[in-house]
């Protein structure tokens, strides 16, 4: 139900922004324009807009393994946070984050990774935080968020990162 909410949210965004394209320009050059056209023109092209962006991020979470009925409001968001109990050691920790990303943006400090990344979907920003500082079992915080902070959609990208951390380092115990 949340997907719907945050589509429905999206038409309703685009709309504005397309309407406020058409109005500007209509008003500067002082030509007549119908409201009613108007309006229904910018609702009917923001539905396209967001109905595309909306099988985009249908499919993007299709491919994570997650259905659109399971989807927390949390989900949704483009930052996201986990808490992670891994029994690797940190330098172990470190080596399979560095696997993950690929030789990305990797930053190593001594109580955490700090990864920025960028791809179609958008620019982001990932931190891995140490917790513990034991041998094993070690708590990692991970949070992912866009570095724009204007982002409205990142299609779940974020989600797709914190959830292939978790694979990747062991098992969720919180998701905030």
């Amino acid at each position: 139900m949340e997907f719907y909410k945050k589509q429905l949210k999206s038409i309703f965004l685009w709309a504005s922004i397309i309407a406020t394209a058409q109005l500007v320009p209509s008003l500067i050059s002082n030509e007549w324009f119908s409201w009613q056209f108007y309006v229904f023109g910018s609702l009917i092209m923001g539905s396209c807009v967001a109905l595309v962006l909306s099988v985009i991020h249908y499919y993007r979470l299709k491919r994570l393994k997650i259905g659109i009925n399971d989807l927390t409001k949390e989900d949704l968001l483009t930052s996201q946070t986990t808490m992670i109990n891994t029994s690797y050691s940190r330098e172990e920790s470190i080596k399979k984050v560095e696997n993950f990303f690929n030789k990305k943006s990797i930053h190593v400090s001594d109580n955490m990774i700090v990864i920025k990344t960028s791809n179609w979907y958008g620019w982001n920003k990932t931190i891995v935080e140490f917790l513990s500082n034991g041998k094993k079992n070690l708590q990692l915080k991970v949070s992912s968020k866009p570095i724009l902070p204007t982002t409205i959609f990142d299609f779940s990208e974020n989600l797709k990162t914190i959830k292939n951390l978790e694979r990747a380092l062991g098992d969720s115990l919180v998701n905030e």
